[in-house]
């Protein structure tokens, strides 16, 4: 795991956010990379979802100008037809040679994400909300690892001097393929001061890390309580 943590030239095996879901509308296709895998995201008229591995298994073409036809994908190139499983149905004895390896598939919180594996070591999260909005933030280009930024609420080092968190407890524990670190403490920061002197309650905060690129942090302060749900693009 040492010589695959930050390494840009290794995918991990995990759940990535490929994009968002306005992005590949009905009878559509979209072509993309994740990290070293190249990706065709079809949505069909039928409204089922599938991710194929992105290039022909022929010739190489590119999938991502494929037609939909009866319900498969059709290369541009030789008219080799996929169906929604990878199979190739042209009619003859060597078409199984060309089945398309396609990948476990989610559509949930209005993003597409994309399993880089053949089965799930564990579903994509649900986000446990009692009432209250939810809100969708723009997404964030940062000059860092994915793994760095989806760790980062692990790293207990940088609460106090980053976010003026000072932290009275702390426990952290791996369950499965998740890795889980409870935190309780008071918030120093100046701004704090002006809120009817309730910066002096001490906030809790349970931060969830899944595989390496979905997090989510679970805070809970006097009588609020915000869920943040993290997902490397």
């Amino acid at each position: 795991m040492s010589n695959n943590f930050c390494n840009e030239k290794v995918t991990l095996e995990d759940w990535y956010a490929v994009c968002k879901s306005k992005e590949v509308k009905s009878g559509r296709s979209l072509g993309l990379w994740c990290g070293q895998q190249p990706l065709l995201i079809k949505r069909f008229k039928d409204g089922k979802l599938v991710a194929y591995e992105r290039y022909c298994s022929h010739m190489g073409a590119d999938l991502a100008n494929a037609k939909e036809v009866n319900g498969s994908i059709q290369c541009n190139f030789h008219g080799l037809c996929f169906d929604k499983e990878g199979k190739c149905e042209q009619k003859c004895n060597i078409t199984s040679l060309y089945n398309l390896k396609i990948f476990p598939i989610v559509e949930k919180y209005n993003l597409i994400f994309v399993y880089l594996g053949n089965k799930p070591k564990y579903k994509i999260p649900e986000l446990h909300l009692d009432k209250g909005p939810l809100l969708f933030s723009p997404s964030q280009k940062i000059s860092a690892h994915h793994h760095i930024v989806i760790c980062n609420g692990l790293d207990s080092v940088h609460t106090y001097p980053v976010h003026s968190f000072r932290i009275s407890n702390l426990k952290v524990e791996t369950i499965g393929n998740k890795v889980v670190a409870h935190l309780t403490g008071v918030y120093k920061a100046w701004w704090m001061m002006f809120l009817n002197n309730t910066y002096k309650k001490s906030l809790t905060f349970t931060f969830t890390s899944y595989g390496s690129a979905i997090s989510i942090a679970d805070v809970t302060w006097h009588k609020t309580r915000l869920v943040i749900f993290f997902t490397a693009r």
